[in-house]
């Protein structure tokens, strides 16, 4: 394989049911397991599945009633809806580093029809002549059917993604870690380790059975309440009596690693102080959606649009905060004129109202209309003196 075995890449296990050929599989792996992990991929591929697309020309205007949208947000396989693909590609690039999505199109015209998903450890990339193929199954496809999704960059081959849990595997490991050992410290009633002291000599085989009898009858959750009793002079102690302590501490810092991996704010995945809620969501916004957002919409419009078309993701309702701060943040916008009452209501979730599509700007509760029309009669009457 040489060199060119860096493009051929296989990607770990994911909890995410996809397709290959006729058969239908679910991946699972250690990692999917940790919360913080699950939180990461849902928060990101849910955000980015339900947030509204949009069609627009190079000029800026709006191209509506595009087919691409029904394409995209209507149903378009048997068992997925446009939000539950959408969702799908965006969980698999996020666990694979690479999601796919495989176009049917027209026979007489060419136009995409449907989208399929594609089992990410089915597609190889091999490199011929400097120019990357796509494979499926190891049989080699139209790139321009194929819709590939990377989650970040791949520092080894501009033609393949990787994913946060791949590329930070050694310190996501470490939630794995701490959560088995949560899970052992709850069986003991959270007392941890114990240490048993014994006044005199004891054999081997006398501190073996003391250790399983120890075991037996208080090693379990069910086993919580069961008193301890000794005898003969034996003391116990707490090896690390604040462990639960340092346990919780140490989970928190996990999941400020995660949250790095992912690009997420720290506050979406733990309930702990920090910035505001519109600090928090323009952050995640900004840092973390529109990057991740952009990488799919410019391979969409580049696979499923004609030339001088782009699909772009409406990040508003992230950002927007909530009713009482937006309905103020709008008015605002619609008293200077930057917004006509209807854009302002469209992006509040509310229909819009006849005659007030254009922006009419109000400055001090005066009509601007009304301050030119004064101002042509006062030039008017200097000119007559």
């Amino acid at each position: 394989m040489g060199w060119i075995g860096s493009f051929l890449r296989l990607f770990a296990p994911a909890p995410v049911i996809v397709w290959g050929g006729d058969l239908v599989r679910t991946y699972n792996s250690d990692l999917l397991t940790v919360p913080a992990i699950m939180r990461a991929i849902s928060l990101i591929s849910t955000d980015s599945a339900r947030l509204q697309l949009i069609v627009r020309r190079r000029d800026g205007s709006v191209v509506e009633d595009s087919p691409v949208l029904d394409l995209l947000e209507g149903e378009q396989t048997s068992i997925l809806s446009g939000f539950e693909l959408r969702r799908w590609l965006a969980c698999s690039a996020l666990t694979y580093g690479n999601g796919y999505l495989w176009i049917r199109r027209d026979i007489g015209t060419g136009e995409p029809v449907a989208l399929d998903p594609v089992d990410p450890p089915a597609v190889n990339v091999k490199l011929e002549g400097g120019e990357a193929r796509y494979l499926i199954n190891n049989v080699e496809v139209d790139d321009s059917n194929l819709i590939h999704v990377r989650a970040f960059p791949d520092p080894l081959s501009p033609w393949l993604g990787v994913s946060p849990i791949t590329q930070c595997r050694r310190v996501l490991s470490t939630q794995a870690v701490l959560d088995q050992v949560a899970e052992e410290l709850a069986k003991t009633g959270f007392v941890g380790k114990l240490a048993i002291e014994h006044p005199g000599p004891l054999t081997a085989k006398a501190r073996a059975e003391m250790r399983e009898k120890w075991m037996e009858q208080h090693h379990g959750g069910d086993k919580i309440g069961v008193p301890a009793f000794f005898g003969e002079g034996m003391k116990s102690a707490q090896l690390a009596a604040d462990a639960a302590g340092r346990l919780l501490e140490a989970k928190k810092h996990g999941v400020e690693d995660v949250a790095r991996a992912f690009g997420i704010p720290p506050q979406l995945l733990w309930q702990g102080e920090g910035r505001s809620q519109p600090e928090t969501a323009q952050a995640y916004a900004t840092h973390c959606l529109a990057p991740f957002c952009s990488g799919i919409d410019r391979e969409l419009s580049r696979k499923l649009l004609p030339p001088g078309q782009n699909l772009h993701t409406d990040l508003t309702p992230i950002t927007v905060g909530d009713f009482r701060t937006a309905g103020r943040a709008y008015a605002q916008l619609v008293q200077v004129g930057v917004l006509a009452p209807n854009d302002a209501r469209r992006r509040m979730g509310l229909t819009p109202i006849d005659g007030l599509d254009e922006p009419k700007p109000v400055i001090s509760g005066v009509d601007p209309n009304q301050n030119a029309q004064d101002a042509q009669e006062d030039a008017d009457a200097e000119a007559e003196a």
